[in-house]
């Protein structure tokens, strides 16, 4: 049985504004898709842009772009953008440090247990 999404997936971007928009504001993409044969009007800045910037642009079928973006006009270019970086327990703990150390009484307001 085929799945049929009813909705964009969330690290889908569609369109062109939206795509321009995301490479304007340094969001981390992950790749770039776009539609067979279509290069004309602002897909040719776009892709570009995304070039210049290390971002993968790969030609696709447009029928993928439909099943990425059902729904939406993709306008013949989707982006998948990156998973959103996550900070690691010893960089929160670092930060925390420093902020503390930074506070003008000097003093920790919080105290860390470890349990083993």
């Amino acid at each position: 049985m085929t799945e049929k999404r009813t909705e964009p997936a969330q690290d889908v971007i569609a369109g062109r504004n939206a795509v321009k928009e995301a490479l304007r504001s340094a969001r981390p993409i992950e790749s770039i898709l776009v539609a067979r044969g279509a290069r004309n009007g602002s897909l040719g800045d776009i892709v570009s842009k995304a070039k210049a910037q290390g971002v993968a642009v790969k030609e696709v079928d447009p029928k993928r772009l439909e099943f990425l973006c059902p729904g939406a006009n993709h306008q013949g270019i989707a982006a998948l953008a990156a998973a959103h970086e996550y900070a690691s327990v010893e960089d929160m703990l670092a930060l925390a440090d420093e902020r503390c150390a930074d506070s003008p009484s000097g003093s920790r307001r919080f105290s860390l247990w470890r349990m083993n």
